[in-house]
This record gives structure tokens, sequence and C-alpha cells, in this order.
């Protein structure tokens, strides 16, 4: 099977100088999980840019399958803060994608039920953001990614920001919706744990310049029950890929010594 995109030798730097990226090789198989992990500044929110069409390379090339990158609309991405329009209700924020496509207001309503539905918020359809959580906030923020059924979802550290217990429902959830649309997630985060838990496979990013230092197979089937947490294989596993980010850094600092 042909990836559904492939990072061929990207390189990215910025108008100040800045090179975020470098000889960046990555091929993202088509209804896969993938997760990129890495220190801070080390280029992971780049190369989701380059995916979403926000940003070009410097150097090399994104190729899609077919020839172009999924068509608008076909792409969801979710950010860090939910990015919420405060004076809408949950329901109008969630529809918000489907306005721009120029979906008809009545086709909206049905897809816009499914898509909260689908992330819990099933009768917060008539809050405003400031009367939720968080978590329901992000819920929120999932769900106006998830209301146009995209191809690709792209996800910034969505749950960075919240407590432990959240997290790991919200990650359940986003399990949950993965593994019944098939979408292409790719999903960036500093958590090991949370990588190892999502993921089909984890891309290991060295320091800035932000390139690919190794890339794991997640040895786990799909259906993970909480108890696989707590499992010495679970912890044997992060313990490989907390090693491998410790080396990827460590090479990082002696190139640059």
């Amino acid at each position: 099977m042909s990836p559904l995109v492939s990072l061929q030798g990207v390189a990215r730097r910025y108008p100040g100088g800045t090179l975020a990226l470098q000889d960046l090789d990555l091929a993202i198989d088509r209804g896969s999980f993938i997760t990129l992990l890495g220190p801070s500044g080390c280029g992971k929110s780049t190369v989701l840019r380059l995916l979403a069409g926000l940003d070009e390379p410097s150097a090399g090339r994104v190729a899609w399958d077919g020839g172009r990158r999924p068509v608008t609309g076909r792409t969801g991405f979710v950010f860090q803060e939910p990015t919420l329009m405060p004076w809408a209700r949950v329901d109008a924020n969630v529809a918000l994608p489907l306005k721009l496509a120029g979906l008809p207001r009545q086709e909206q309503a049905g897809k816009v039920d499914a898509a909260m539905a689908a992330v819990g918020l099933a009768g917060f359809a008539q809050a405003y953001p400031h009367q939720l959580s968080g978590g329901m906030k992000m819920r929120a923020s999932i769900a106006r990614a998830l209301v146009t059924q995209p191809e690709l979802l792209l996800l910034d550290e969505p749950f960075a920001a919240l407590d432990e217990v959240t997290r790991f429902a919200l990650q359940q959830d986003l399990l949950a919706q993965w593994s019944e649309r098939r979408f292409t997630a790719v999903f960036v985060t500093h958590s090991i744990g949370e990588a190892a838990w999502l993921s089909q496979r984890i891309a290991v990013m060295g320091a800035r310049p932000g390139r690919v230092m190794h890339l794991f197979d997640v040895p786990f089937g799909p259906a993970r029950t909480p108890g696989l947490r707590h499992s010495m294989e679970f912890a044997a596993f992060c313990a490989e890929v907390s090693a491998a980010m410790r080396e990827a850094m460590s090479a990082t600092e002696r190139a640059h010594g």
C-alpha cells in the first residue's frame, strides 16, 4: 500500500534564519495513527503545518498519493488550545467547517449532532464555551475537526493542558473514533506514555534542526484496555522509546558541539 503522504528530504528555514527541519524523511500510511515525539523546538508543529498546507518546505518535497493533498474540508486540525468562538454556541462552533464549505444549513444539523455525540457532547449544543470545562472545550474542538469526516486529522498536543483523568478519557475517545473511521492521524506530543498508548508508529525527532532519528512500530494491538498501561510490556516499550529520545538528543548535541 502506498503512503497517503511522504516527506522526502524536507527542510524548512524561516525568514529569520532559523532552520526548523533538515533532511526529514517520513512516510505516513493511509489510515494509520502516527505520533511525532521529541523535545520542544524540534519541528513537530512545523511538520503538521506542512501537512496541512499552511506552509511550504524550503527544500525537499511533500509527496501526496495521487499527486495532491486532500481537498479542502478533508483535513482536520486540533490545536493545543480549543480556539472556540466565545460568542457562539457549541453547535455553531462545531458547524463552522461545514458553514465555510457552503453546506446548506439543513444538512449541517445532522452532521453536527453526530460529531458531538461521538465525543460525548450530546446535550451541550446550546451551551457557550465559557460554560464548559477544559476537557469539554477540547471535545468540542475535536468534534469540529471530525464533523467533515476528514481523511487526515492533525493533532498538535491537544491534551497537554488537561488533568490526567480527563486526558485519559479523551485519549480513549480519540482511539475509538480512529478505530471506527480509520482516518489518517498525525499526533504531536512530548509524552512517551501518550505516544505509546495511542499510536501504531512513533517517529522520534532530534532537536533543531528536526529530523526523524528513530521510527518505532508500536507492538500493541488496536484493542487497548486500561490494564495495558500498567503492564511490564508497556513499561518496557516506553523505556525503549525513552532511550531512543535520549540518544537522539545526545547525537544532536554532539553534532552542534
